[in-house]
């Protein structure tokens, strides 16, 4: 077997085990919760596998484990830019969703915000005519075109927008939990953003698909933790995270340090249930939580 069919098995086994591995999270997400955010995040996995499947056939086809066509080569690239943007253009909603912004809560915020998704779309179609992005050549060789570094930057404009909405609302708040959130999901994008800087240049090192992979099931595992450890309606930490903080310091309290406990009542809540309703009631108690 020579390097190139080494090289194409290497790059199909990275790419399998990814959407093997983000199938299983989207599978095991789905049902667990009717919240809008993990609706996107579903939406972002379905794009990426999308993506990695793409990838997959364009390295197969140009290495000539499938059989070579202009058209399926052409096609194959074009989904895998067009789905690039797809994948980041619902990761930014989705992290959106998970900062509490009022930005996704506006049908008209969300279709402007996809104004580089239809970009990369309209330009994709122009370039099937024209190979301004990339392009065949007379020897059947993918070729990148003069403007190719608009694919790029049209998909990569959602990764920034959410690092630096992320890292400006760190620095607004004071809550310790809040500022862990933030500061996770602006370093969420970076490792694949980095990956796919890098495969830029080094294109047969198959790294974009796997830290993809990595960082999803990462996000998918402190998901879990957080369904597992914090109210869903208030956010804050229920009781089994009260009883692991509880003897984390116990084991660390050396110098026996008191701790207290503070017992609250919202008076008279039973009225606003009896009043207004259950709705209203847990709004309140949203309130309450955001107070203390």
């Amino acid at each position: 077997m020579n390097s190139t069919n080494l090289y194409s098995l290497l790059y199909l086994e990275v790419n399998l085990f990814s959407i093997a591995l983000v199938i299983i999270i989207a599978i095991k997400t789905m049902g667990m919760t009717k919240m809008v955010a993990q609706r996107n995040f579903i939406r972002g996995l379905i794009c990426l596998v999308i993506f990695f499947i793409s990838d997959m056939v364009w390295v197969l086809i140009s290495n000539g484990l499938i059989p070579y066509s202009k058209f399926a080569l052409m096609a194959a690239s074009n989904v895998y830019f067009l789905f690039s943007a797809f994948t980041t253009y619902a990761w930014f909603v989705y992290f959106e969703h998970l900062q509490d912004s009022p930005f996704v809560k506006s049908r008209r915020n969300l279709l402007i915000s996809a104004a580089f998704l239809v970009l990369q779309f309209v330009s994709i179609i122009i370039n099937d005519f024209t190979g301004i992005l990339y392009y065949i050549n007379d020897n059947g060789e993918y070729t990148r075109g003069p403007l190719y570094m608009l694919l790029y930057i049209f998909a990569y404009i959602y990764v920034v927008v959410t690092c630096i909405r992320a890292f400006a609302k760190f620095f607004k708040t004071d809550n310790y939990e809040r500022k862990m959130k933030l500061l996770k999901l602006a370093f969420f994008p970076v490792a694949p953003a980095i990956g796919g800087v890098v495969q830029l240049f080094l294109p047969k090192i198959p790294i974009v698909c796997a830290l993809l992979a990595l960082s999803v099931m990462i996000l998918y595992l402190d998901w879990l933790e957080e369904m597992i450890s914090v109210d869903p309606l208030t956010r804050l930490n229920n009781r089994k995270q009260l009883l692991y903080n509880y003897e984390q310091w116990l084991r660390n309290n050396e110098d026996k340090t008191p701790i207290y406990l503070l017992m609250i009542d919202a008076d008279h809540f039973k009225e606003i249930n009896d009043t207004y309703g259950h709705v209203e009631g847990d709004a309140a108690l949203v309130r309450i939580a955001d107070a203390l």
